[in-house]
């Protein structure tokens, strides 16, 4: 079976398949992932950003605390809140 991500592409990363949470937003992808840290029982949120810049694709990471979320979902959540805070603060609206 092959894994796709929001856009269609393969995902070869294994830790991306079963805990990705995308949303558009604002003409960008926003793409929130929950990693567990075994060691602690709590899971991490990142966030992928992807747009077009002048024909160009464009990508943005951020990770979030280590020890805040029980639960994937709610790191999910919060990776895409987070994306969601840099593409306002990146371009606010007038």
């Amino acid at each position: 079976m092959v894994y796709r991500n929001n856009f269609g592409s393969p995902v070869s990363n294994s830790s991306w398949r079963d805990e990705v949470k995308g949303v558009l937003y604002r003409d960008y992808h926003v793409i929130g992932v929950a990693h567990l840290l075994g060691k602690t029982g709590y899971w991490v949120p990142t966030v992928r950003v992807r747009w077009r810049d002048a024909g160009t694709d464009q990508q943005f990471e951020l990770t979030g605390p280590q020890n805040r979320f029980r639960t994937k979902e709610d790191a999910e959540d919060y990776a895409v809140s987070m994306g969601k805070d840099w593409i306002d603060k990146k371009n606010p609206i007038p």
